[in-house]
């Protein structure tokens, strides 16, 4: 009976957060770079005519983002057609704020329900195990609260193209490898891996920015675990060889994306000095991790679990954990003191950002929920009842951190019902208070948005 309530609690909870996100998604407004993203502007079209980017190596021409060809063409694809399928039930203006909210929602049900795996070793979603692990991962997801410090699904609907979707499918590319090596079990056959992880790694190295450099410092880590092994037992790991096809295939991958990101034109508008960029980097790192309570949090509640993991030393998993901990912790470090390679942006003038660090937040979610879910399901008594409150006080937290604010696209809105509703014989229109429509500032000039009227009569907002 205990059992079942808990179980019903957990389902409840799990449900009320999603549809909770869900409205909070629901509400946010659009950012700038959808306009030239759905129509493609000048700068991206080269990226979308030349997948691979070999135009760029061959002829020696630089432009945006020659290494991102599936983001961009995925947000092309999504924001070309999605507004327009929900239109069958939902007024224009809803479908555009419903389409960006189902991609953030969907992303983020994912990586949930996979992080839920890797922690709890389960893939039956029913699983109580499984549903424990999604209990201790949600929370984390922040759409308001510490948003601004450790988001995984970017308020940006654009960039949760170029940063959440990537690293999600290069966790998912990832995912056989973890289960083999941690759980000691095949989550795919090897035939279906290769089947899979070929046109993965081509999407996942070819997507985001951040990809390439966290499958390349992987595999260094992986190749240090494999030496050390063969040093000491004059043998690889078993569950190492099994990996190693698809660990060089996505090397190769990510190298040649690394090559093709020397002829991003946005870089070389923006270039500084290594040596500067690494001056920055002591103060990015204090500012991002202590000017706010989610990662000092974080930290403390993965110091109370290594505690007690210490504390039941005897039990094997928990020495485990121990062990990827360190490797986790090492993966982090070295993330770290790559990041100014790659390079400086005006819009995060320390390197460190909540987008660039997705890695590092991610790695810390994991090892919380990796330790927390262990330890639940192994304290007994009076220590078990401790350590229950303790979390569920620590997640709380974050939860009411979260707080909903399901007015911040109200302005936009009420902008784009007057554009819809002004007469058919009207070129411009006033807009009834100064706010931002599908631009990073409010425009003062209708010149600056003749661009964005096209989309809105793409998206059947206008007529004409």
């Amino acid at each position: 009976m205990h059992r079942v309530l808990t179980y019903t609690v957990i389902c409840v909870f799990l449900f009320g957060d999603l549809g909770f996100s869900f409205l909070q998604y629901y509400s946010i407004p659009l950012d700038g770079d959808m306009v030239g993203g759905v129509l493609l502007d000048e700068g991206i079209e080269p990226v979308l005519s030349h997948p691979l980017g070999l135009h760029a190596i061959v002829e020696g021409k630089a432009y945006p983002n020659p290494n991102r060809f599936f983001s961009h063409w995925l947000f092309y694809q999504y924001f070309q057609y999605a507004p327009l399928a929900l239109q069958t039930f939902l007024s224009p203006i809803d479908s555009i704020y419903a389409a960006s909210a189902l991609i953030k929602i969907l992303t983020h049900l994912l990586f949930v329900a996979v992080l839920a795996m890797m922690v709890s070793g389960r893939t039956k979603i029913s699983s109580f195990n499984f549903l424990l692990g999604a209990v201790l991962i949600s929370p984390f997801f922040q759409t308001n609260g510490y948003r601004s410090y450790m988001s995984i699904i970017d308020y940006a609907p654009t960039y949760v193209f170029f940063y959440a979707i990537p690293l999600l499918i290069l966790i998912l590319y990832f995912l056989p490898l973890f289960w083999r090596a941690y759980h000691g079990r095949e989550l795919l056959t090897n035939p279906i891996q290769l089947l899979i992880g070929i046109p993965l790694a081509l999407i996942a190295s070819l997507s985001g920015p951040l990809n390439p450099g966290i499958a390349l410092i992987i595999g260094l880590l992986v190749g240090c675990i494999g030496g050390l092994s063969y040093i000491s037992e004059k043998r690889l790991p078993k569950n190492l060889k099994g990996s190693l096809p698809l660990l060089i295939l996505i090397g190769l991958v990510s190298l040649y994306s690394l090559m093709l990101a020397r002829y991003n034109s946005i870089s070389l508008v923006n270039e500084m000095p290594l040596w500067d960029l690494y001056a920055k980097l002591p103060q990015g790192i204090f500012y991002q991790f202590t000017a706010k309570l989610c990662f000092p949090l974080i930290f403390i509640a993965l110091i109370v679990n290594v505690y007690v993991l210490r504390k039941h030393s005897d039990n094997p998993v928990g020495q485990k954990i121990l062990r990827w901990g360190k490797w986790v912790g090492l993966f982090m470090l070295i993330y770290l003191l790559l990041l100014p390679l790659g390079g400086y942006r005006p819009y995060r003038p320390y390197i460190l950002r909540y987008d660039t660090i997705m890695p590092i937040t991610l790695g810390l979610v994991f090892l919380f929920g990796l330790s927390t879910h262990f330890i639940l399901t192994q304290l007994k008594g009076q220590w078990y009842t401790r350590y229950a409150i303790w979390t569920g006080v620590f997640l709380f937290i974050f939860m009411w951190e979260d707080k909903g604010r399901f007015d911040q696209n109200q302005c936009e809105r009420k902008a784009l019902e007057a554009i819809a509703q002004s007469p058919a014989t009207e070129t411009i229109v006033q807009l009834p208070q100064e706010c931002r429509v599908l631009s990073w500032e409010a425009q003062k000039t209708f010149d600056k948005s003749s661009n964005a009227g096209i989309l809105l009569r793409q998206w059947n907002i206008i007529k004409q």
